[in-house]
């Protein structure tokens, strides 16, 4: 599920009155069971109009070899347009006042639903239905007494639920859903009918969560899975099925703030379960992020450092080398809620693994691999960590010649990196100026632009004062040095446009202000010295100069002006802007809004 799937859907959801009244029904047309019964298995009428007319009450004597052969029928309708109207049948059924024959009812339902739902195969329509049953029949295992709608009272009692009836039909519901989470894997193209059946699919899951006793059926859903210790250590090869309900049931305890003291004193068997299942299982069958997002709320409530260093951990390590292309998108869902911090995790256990990933000719692992990097540093906040992150991304762009898209990528996982100290911003900067000459992408280099223009700005909030000649310097000859090319220069006037007017104006000193400016404006006299000949690629030399080079200067400059008048700042480059039009004649100016634009500042 993506991050908008917002957990206030538990409010929205109403749970199943299985003993609604039913409607009226024309005594002149009405059916007794044995007719019903009859009608149903042979077929001679449509299952829409037997429904309509069945006498419920003449239910309660039904015998049980007609109960088995309506239920037989009924289940084969789950894969037709008859769906509907059977599961108003088997509502119909549960709805007599007969206990006993409810519970046989529930019990031949879930032994024939048990057996037909495989036989659809990765129909999500058909496979959704069979979820709309399983999920009826769960919330019927509820005495009707603890079942009934959220704006009626509820029954203080526990329900007692026969569990010999409720174990079953979990696994069934289970494996229902964890078979139609997989059939969306099989469409990897997301359209909004996709979107809707997962959304209602998750739903069903959470729906009956909501029934009796605040937090009891979530906590039964807990103490059925995790008291069956195959299934919490993964040695039943159905116990991965369960993991959408368990996500489910502890999601639903956490938003409803419902019994958290029991959920705690399970969270280590619910991270082990997540750990032999989830992460250890990854490399034999993909997990769905619809299932991943189901853990979210026990992530961000339940998880320490400790759990995930000691339980999560030494799996993941192992998997990044044998199948990154499943482990790293699980462990991101582990760590994305969490509030504790990651530094020196981070460092010591996964950067370089992330980096190495980084350069997988399979463009998903090395996505994958920037995104977790990525969240890792977002949970990080400790400066002395975090610099020797950096100072291990920065030695891998020497260390055996990575390619020119994983350079573009180390690039890009450090435009956002956490500068929480000036000493991280000042060691990128100074390390990737000289790599500026070097770099012959130009993807690369403009993302290693990027990453200069953030550092620059954060940088530039600080006092540290370190390198900044070097940023001066830097910015200033890349302009004016003839051997530049003309990518250089636009990426430089880009990084000068990303950066604050205020920040430039009290962090530099005046002259150094002042000599970028003019830096600025040899740009924008070149460009409008090329006349109308830089609107044809004429495929002139890269120290040329080009038409966006001049837009760009002139935004600086003229921007800046406009700041240092309205500031009250006098810095001279309202000055420089000013004599710079002066001295341009009519016939050189390139576009003549130039100079009307920078007269009317």
């Amino acid at each position: 599920m993506s991050d908008s799937d917002s957990d206030s859907n538990y409010d929205a959801l109403e749970t199943v009155d299985v003993d609604a009244p039913v409607k009226a029904i024309d005594e002149t047309q009405s059916l007794f069971w044995n007719e019903f019964a009859v009608g149903v298995s042979e077929g001679w009428v449509s299952m829409a109009s037997l429904v309509a007319r069945v006498r419920v009450d003449s239910a309660v004597d039904a015998d049980t070899e007609s109960l088995a052969r309506v239920l037989a029928t009924l289940v084969k309708c789950i894969g037709d347009s008859r769906h509907a109207a059977a599961l108003e049948a088997l509502k119909l059924l549960l709805r007599n006042k007969a206990v006993n024959q409810n519970g046989i009812v529930l019990k031949g339902a879930a032994r024939l639903l048990e057996r037909a739902w495989a036989g659809y195969g990765s129909d999500s329509i058909i496979l959704f239905n069979c979820l709309k049953w399983s999920s009826f029949l769960l919330q019927a295992t509820v005495p009707r007494q603890h079942n009934i709608e959220r704006s009626k009272k509820k029954s203080g009692e526990t329900p007692q639920i026969d569990l010999a009836v409720f174990t079953p039909l979990l696994a069934t519901h289970a494996a229902i859903i964890d078979a139609l989470v997989r059939s969306f894997s099989l469409h990897p193209h997301v359209d909004g009918r996709k979107n809707r059946l997962i959304l209602q699919s998750v739903k069903l899951a959470r729906k009956f969560m909501l029934i009796g006793k605040h937090g009891f059926m979530p906590n039964l859903v807990l103490s059925t899975i995790l008291n069956n210790e195959k299934l919490v250590d993964g040695s039943d090869p159905t116990a991965i099925r369960y993991a959408l309900v368990l996500g489910e049931a502890v999601g639903c305890l956490v938003y409803k703030k419902w019994d958290l003291v029991h959920v705690a004193l399970l969270k280590d068997k619910i991270a082990k379960y997540f750990e032999k299942n989830l992460i250890a299982g990854s490399a034999k069958i993909a997990v769905s992020k619809t299932v991943l997002s189901s853990f979210d709320l026990f992530f961000k409530q339940f998880l320490t450092a400790e759990m995930l260093q000691n339980q999560l951990c030494a799996s993941a390590e192992r998997l990044m080398l044998r199948s990154p292309e499943f482990i790293l998108r699980i462990f991101e869902s582990i760590i994305k809620p969490v509030a504790f911090d990651l530094s020196q995790l981070f460092r010591e256990k996964f950067v370089d693994s992330l980096l190495n990933n980084m350069k997988s000719t399979n463009e998903a692992i090395r996505s994958d691999a920037a995104s977790l990097f990525e969240t890792f540093a977002s949970k990080s906040s400790n400066g002395g960590e975090l610099l020797k992150v950096a100072d291990v991304v920065l030695k891998a762009f020497t260390a055996r010649s990575p390619s020119p898209e994983t350079r573009a990528l180390y690039f890009s996982i450090l435009t956002s990196f956490p500068a929480v100290t000036p000493a991280i911003s000042g060691k990128i900067i100074a390390a990737l100026i000289p790599l500026t000459a070097k770099e012959t992408s130009e993807p690369a280099l403009l993302a290693c632009f990027a990453v200069l223009a953030a550092h620059s700005e954060a940088y530039l909030a600080t006092s540290d004062s370190s390198i900044l000649t070097q940023l001066v310097t830097f910015i200033a000859s890349g302009l004016t040095d003839a051997k530049s090319s003309n990518l250089i220069r636009k990426s430089i006037l880009g990084l000068l446009n990303k950066t604050s007017f205020e920040a430039l104006s009290t962090r530099l000193p005046e002259k150094s202000l002042l000599g970028v400016c003019e830096a600025c404006i040899k740009c924008l006299d070149k460009v409008q010295a090329g006349g109308t000949a830089l609107l044809v690629d004429t495929g002139a030399k890269k120290e040329n100069p080009v038409l966006v080079e001049g837009y760009l200067a002139f935004q600086f400059v003229v921007g800046f002006a406009v700041w240092e008048e309205n500031s009250g700042n006098a810095i001279g480059v309202a000055k420089l802007v000013e004599n710079f039009t002066e001295s341009c004649s009519p016939r050189k100016t390139i576009n003549s809004r130039f100079s009307s634009a920078s007269v009317s500042f």
